[in-house]
């Protein structure tokens, strides 16, 4: 597999990241996952508005601009033949010396990879983490950090009883998110998700049913997801239906109707 290092084109298996960058010391960087279909990035502007917007927000500097990350993705598309894939951009603010301190880290990495896309739509039996509890109050919350280990931890746990992920609930004990997606449910004939208040991610595909439909940002319990008509989970690569937490049955077989047509009209 060949991968793209600012700008430079290099096989996977070479040395990429120095063991002085502070994306590997400290978990000091951001990411962005890309579904490219027929070699077009989906969604492209939206998946680069959160990036610029999270790298300004952290004083990482991102050295290209839209147009060239774009070119360099399809350049590499190119290189590996892969029609169907995942992207990912990983920004990591570079060197840095020992500590803290983000003093003399002009220069940032930023490191493209990919890998062929496997459509994973099937139903989700999910548990409520008994683990780790999402900040609502940290910035963190809305942003995909390359600090991960909350979402880690979460998902082995789920993993590891039989359940396929965990539900991430905040300081308040509210919903906000799994460890990989955003959250919607229908109830009384009302669309809802956990607004970014409470924690929640600002997902790509959350972002466009929120602008395509009549979406209420709120706060959801766990009470309110039990005795939903449907609810489903969303991410930049798939819609799944929610059909149980912790082993209680959410809605019926029969009600799975809305997380189909979010499928057809974005995927």
């Amino acid at each position: 597999m060949i991968i793209d290092l600012n700008g430079k084109n290099m096989e996977s298996t070479q040395p990429v990241i120095g063991p002085f960058d502070r994306g590997l010391a400290l978990g000091d960087g951001i990411f962005e996952t890309i579904r490219i279909k027929n070699f077009i990035p989906q969604f492209f502007n939206l998946h680069m508005e959160r990036f610029f917007k999270s790298a300004s927000f952290l004083n990482i500097s991102i050295e290209v601009s839209k147009k060239e990350i774009e070119a360099r993705i399809i350049n590499l598309l190119e290189l590996n033949h892969l029609q169907d894939s995942v992207v990912r951009l990983t920004l990591t603010r570079g060197f840095g010396k020992r500590g803290l301190s983000i003093l003399g880290t002009e220069t940032s990495n930023l490191l493209i990879t990919m890998n062929q896309y496997e459509s994973n739509n099937k139903p989700v039996n999910a548990m409520v983490s008994n683990i780790t509890r999402r900040n609502e109050f940290s910035p963190l919350s809305n942003i995909k950090s390359i600090s991960y280990l909350d979402n880690i931890i979460a998902a082995n746990e789920a993993n590891k009883k039989g359940f396929d992920d965990s539900i991430l609930l905040n300081t308040s004990s509210r919903v906000c998110e799994t460890t990989i997606s955003n959250i919607f449910i229908l109830n009384d004939g009302k669309i809802l998700t956990p607004s970014l208040e409470e924690g929640a991610l600002p997902g790509t595909i959350r972002r466009l049913i929120i602008e395509n439909y009549d979406v209420l940002e709120t706060k959801i319990t766990l009470k309110d997801i039990q005795s939903a008509k449907e609810a489903f989970l969303t991410n930049s690569l798939s819609v799944r239906p929610l059909i149980s937490i912790n082993g209680k049955k959410i809605g019926s077989n029969d009600d799975l109707c809305f997380h189909k047509e979010i499928l057809d009209r974005f995927f």
